[in-house]
């Protein structure tokens, strides 16, 4: 059959003479034309130019050369075996001015040397370097043959490597297949009899490549690149008992990867190969900031513990208030307005930066309710403090002065932290008492948001970076997270004045008990205003009384209109609300969620359409309680 040669590399260094040789062949450009059969030589007189050393045997030593025309697409048996010296053997295709080299070769029989080339045309030239393992020389013969390719398997090579389905199990036989000896297993021993299997990776999910459950002891490589220029990835022996798997954790979509199957030592048998695609990793869970939900000031001044800490200091306090996304323990609280949890790194820095901020807080969840340079100067311009109340921990920063201080109480902030425990959305509340002096400004060279630091699989959320204005004395921000998609979305939102649709989210959990469910409307044109519906049947009214959007409820359709319930989506086109599965509004009145119900909700919102007022829906939301 048609063998093709299965590793090449370039050397890139023409053979040329680079002195006198005293052998008549001691150059690439004087090799001799070697016949079929048997070819004494002697490389005692020959001398090593230390162009190109050998890429087996110890850089081989003294050479000599020799060229062959295939006569016939048979394969070339060349070998050493028989001389009287240790070996080495090294075939090239290509000229002596660009040399390819096709396989380097020390023991092959016993110390002696040996390759065969398969693939071959008539009238290809190989040119064949004898030297010795480690600088050896000494006398031998050189044999060359062209022999019947023996049957091998259909996908022997790699240009013949059947294509994979991934999750499709493939029974495989190399008892049939032949060694090339080009390639040697890197983790199995020796070369083996081999078969080759290719697969294009549709995607960016991780690639598994398995012999498990194999009759013999396999042994498997992987390989990205071209059968012309194989790149290995990974070689493995016995990872499934004694069969063989390799995970590529990250391949590139489209690219073409190359499963060579063997065994351990040269080890022959019947087996399954299969690859299988993983599962992409889950999204982020979401983490929104909204300043729409209510919040209540707790003062701590005169009752917490202060920290009097220095400028850009810091300070662990221990903590029994823990939450769904913020670990109790220890809090690291620093002077610069942001505490840290599940980490111990040193000073949080005055110099805020955007979230995220890897330099500054490496992989530590982070609150940052208003990162900026402060300095309490041991709690001589302000202080910190710190208390747990009521299940909620409380850091609050009470009239801190900013660097350099010393401006006698007049520039200064007053903020808070409150972390709640229990498993509820709310993560956490930053309240703002007075952040309107000159130096504050609400926010002018401040960073305020939330980072996860990648930990637990949540999303950074930044509310304002150096940004005027960003909070003013009584907002409210809540820092809400989910852990994962609550509820179903359905029925089709029509598009707004923003050019995309508005939409549906929960947070919280559908357990009545907890009782805290939020939900959540996004997409909203900034400034808008807007409130929730509830209904327990599901409809279709499509631009009802006027509207640019879809009611995407039926039946008895209840509206959140109560006090504080009508909302503003603000700068951040977001609406939310924290809502009581005992008061769901129906329009005769109140009544309770049992277990077991479905209810469907969707948010209400004013739009506007070439400047014109109108109104839009958001999609729908279907929970299960």
């Amino acid at each position: 059959m048609n063998r093709s040669i299965l590793f090449t590399a370039a050397t890139g260094i023409a053979l040329g003479s680079v002195a006198s040789a005293q052998a008549a062949n001691d150059d690439c450009t004087t090799a001799i034309a070697a016949s079929l059969g048997a070819t004494a030589f002697d490389t005692t007189l020959a001398i090593d130019e230390g162009i190109i050393p050998f890429n087996c045997a110890a850089n081989g030593g003294p050479d000599i050369w020799y060229s062959y025309t295939a006569a016939s697409t048979n394969d070339i048996a060349i070998d050493l075996c028989g001389s009287s010296y240790d070996t080495a053997l090294t075939l090239y295709s290509g000229t002596c001015a660009a040399p390819i080299e096709i396989v380097c070769n020390d023991d092959f029989c016993g110390l002696q040397s040996g390759a065969t080339i398969g693939g071959v045309s008539v009238g290809d030239q190989f040119l064949i370097r004898v030297a010795g393992y480690n600088g050896g020389t000494g006398f031998g013969t050189l044999n060359i043959a062209e022999v019947t390719p023996p049957p091998g398997t259909s996908n022997d090579t790699c240009a013949t490597a059947v294509t994979l389905t991934a999750g499709t199990a493939v029974a495989y036989d190399t008892t049939l297949a032949i060694d090339e000896g080009l390639i040697p297993f890197s983790c199995a021993g020796a070369t083996a009899p081999d078969i080759w299997y290719s697969y294009t990776a549709a995607n960016g999910n991780s690639l598994t490549f398995e012999t498990c459950g194999s009759s013999y002891d396999t042994a498997i490589e992987v390989y990205d690149g071209s059968c012309n220029a194989l790149n290995l990835l990974e070689c493995n022996d016995d990872s499934c008992g004694l069969q063989s798997s390799i995970t590529v954790a990250t391949p590139v979509s489209g690219s073409t990867y190359y499963m060579r199957v063997g065994g351990w030592n040269g080890s022959t048998g019947f087996g399954t190969v299969l690859v299988t695609e993983g599962q992409p990793p889950a999204p982020p869970s979401p983490v929104t900031i909204v300043d729409n939900l209510p919040g209540t000031w707790i003062d701590i001044s005169t009752t917490g513990t202060p920290l009097s800490l220095s400028d850009d200091g810091e300070a662990d306090i221990p903590t029994t208030i823990g939450n769904t996304v913020l670990a109790a323990g220890i809090a690291r609280v620093g002077s610069n307005g942001a505490v840290r949890f599940d980490g111990s790194a040193l000073d949080l820095g005055f110099g805020n930066q955007p979230i995220p901020s890897v330099a500054a807080f490496n992989s530590e969840r982070t609150l940052m309710p208003f990162w900026d340079d402060v300095d309490t100067d041991g709690g001589l311009e302000g202080e910190i403090y710190y208390q747990e109340t009521g299940g909620v921990l409380v850091i609050q920063w009470e009239a801190v002065e900013f660097f350099p201080g010393g401006t006698g109480g007049i520039d200064t902030a007053t903020f808070q932290i409150q972390v709640p425990s229990g498993t509820g959305p709310i993560v956490a509340q930053y309240l703002y008492e007075s952040v309107d002096s000159f130096r504050a400004d609400g926010g002018a060279s401040a960073t305020i948001g939330f980072q996860s630091g990648d930990v637990g699989g949540y999303d950074d959320n930044e509310w304002s970076f150096d940004l005027p204005g960003a909070v003013m004395n009584g907002t409210v921000l809540t820092v809400l997270a989910s852990p994962g998609q609550i509820g179903t979305n359905y029925c089709t939102a029509n598009v707004n004045s923003t050019g995309a649709e508005a939409s549906m989210a929960a947070s919280g959990s559908t357990v009545l008990a907890s009782n805290d469910l939020v939900l959540e409307a996004g997409g909203l044109p900034n400034n808008s205003f807007g409130f929730f519906l509830a209904s327990q049947t599901q409809g279709f009214v499509a631009n009802p009384g006027g509207s640019q959007g879809n009611l995407c409820l039926g039946g008895a359709i209840g509206r959140y209109v109560g006090p504080g319930q009508i909302q503003n989506a603000g700068t951040t086109g977001m609406i939310a609300i924290a809502i009581d599965n005992t008061q769901v509004p129906q329009p005769t009145g109140f009544v309770a969620i049992s277990s077991g119900d479905s209810w469907n909700f969707q948010a209400w919102y004013r739009d506007a359409v070439s400047g014109s007022a109108t109104s839009n829906f958001t999609d729908g939301l279907e929970i299960t309680f």
